[in-house]
């Protein structure tokens, strides 16, 4: 765990981790507990990490039965660990009321463990242990070159070991992507975004991938707004945000075609002539269903005018994007992909958030974005008043 762990570190240093609880109320209000194979009257504890060290919450000798429990108090999701004979360390996300079970065997704790109760803990456990897999394979293919020096054949050697080792990077952050763009509000999400293969080896690269870090930024900052880490996190993404990567003002709308609740292909062009509000949104998003009255009110007042409200549903379960704009009332054009955050048309517009919108005049150029609430039908008035 010592590769991991230093990854951890960089993570901690980078983004100051507070969403550490500050443990106002000393009462408890979680609990872990488990069975250890083999781990009788072997010491363990629990301790929460901080930006600078370890903070011990509970320790205890595993009973002569294998079995173990610890506890304690947090008011935010915090990463924590959990140390056996403060050797092998198991890594977990703990929120309030979580009630977290953990077996595992004393000869491999920290890679043959299975973890109940804590949707996130069970995040960072396949994280981890996917990434030790690939961390493996890229040490055995390291000795495999340090055996094979002497080979007449050594460049090509080296030029399979070059490729198997970039495919196993490829693997392991398709393998990240993937759970960051499934997760983008679980703290996991962030421990992900700093993972290392080795000391030199980010498996996502703060520039290249930046679109991931916004991601992430733009879903914890909805949740914990109040947080520092968040904050930190965001203020990095705004300092650092690439110029032209989000669609703005006089800008040309990109083409969107996708299909509407019946399978016919709308188009984005086939709008031109009118002014269009494009949104992005999803049913499962509650701040897009607060906007939907807003819509409804600019509909009513305009609809008879050259304008045209379009939504791109971030759905993934067609029944629900169904049911949502029946239950919703909206009368307007809706499209969707159901591919959720890996909508094409989401990153044609760099979406990070829900709900954003786009007014795009006639011409097919954004005029303004992200207008809310009144703004929408004031907006309107001005151009058709």
């Amino acid at each position: 765990m010592k590769l991991f762990n230093t990854s951890l570190r960089i993570l901690f240093f980078i983004l100051s981790l507070f969403f550490l609880a500050r443990c106002s109320n000393p009462d408890t209000n979680f609990v872990i507990h488990g069975f250890i194979e083999n781990g009788a009257e072997k010491y363990i504890k629990l301790s929460r990490l901080t930006t600078k060290n370890e903070i011990t919450v509970d320790s205890i000798s595993i009973s002569e039965n294998n079995k173990f429990g610890l506890k304690g108090s947090t008011d935010l999701p915090t990463f924590f660990t959990l140390t056996l004979d403060n050797k092998k360390i198991i890594y977990l996300a703990v929120a309030p009321k979580d009630e977290i079970e953990i077996k595992s065997n004393a000869t491999n704790f920290e890679t043959e463990y299975i973890i109940k109760g804590s949707f996130d803990s069970q995040l960072i456990r396949d994280m981890v242990i996917s990434q030790q897999k690939t961390t493996s394979q890229m040490q055995e293919l390291a000795e495999l070159y340090k055996d094979s020096i002497d080979q007449p054949d050594i460049e090509n050697i080296i030029k399979r070991r070059n490729k198997k080792r970039e495919e196993l990077i490829a693997e392991q952050r398709e393998k990240t992507l993937q759970l960051i763009r499934n997760n983008p509000q679980s703290i996991a999400s962030l421990m992900a975004l700093y993972q290392y293969l080795d000391p030199n080896t980010p498996i996502l690269d703060p520039k290249t991938d930046f679109d991931i870090f916004e991601l992430v930024d733009s879903n914890l900052t909805q949740l914990y707004p109040e947080s520092e880490a968040v904050q930190t996190l965001n203020k990095w993404v705004v300092k650092n945000r690439i110029k032209g990567q989000s669609i703005g003002i006089n800008e040309q709308a990109p083409e969107i075609a996708l299909p509407n609740p019946q399978g016919e292909i709308l188009k984005l062009s086939d709008l031109k002539g009118k002014y269009v509000l494009l949104q992005f949104w999803a049913s499962w998003n509650k701040e897009s269903l607060d906007e939907n009255k807003y819509l409804q009110n600019a509909y009513a007042a305009y609809k008879n005018q050259p304008f045209e409200i379009l939504q791109v549903s971030l759905d993934k379960d067609s029944a629900s994007w169904h049911q949502a704009i029946i239950d919703e009332k909206l009368d307007w054009p809706n499209v969707s992909d159901l591919q959720f955050w890996n909508s094409v048309a989401a990153r044609m517009y760099h979406i990070k958030q829900l709900p954003l919108n786009f007014l795009i005049n006639p011409q097919g150029v954004v005029i303004e974005t992200d207008l809310r609430g009144i703004e929408i039908e004031r907006k309107l008035k001005e151009i058709f008043n």
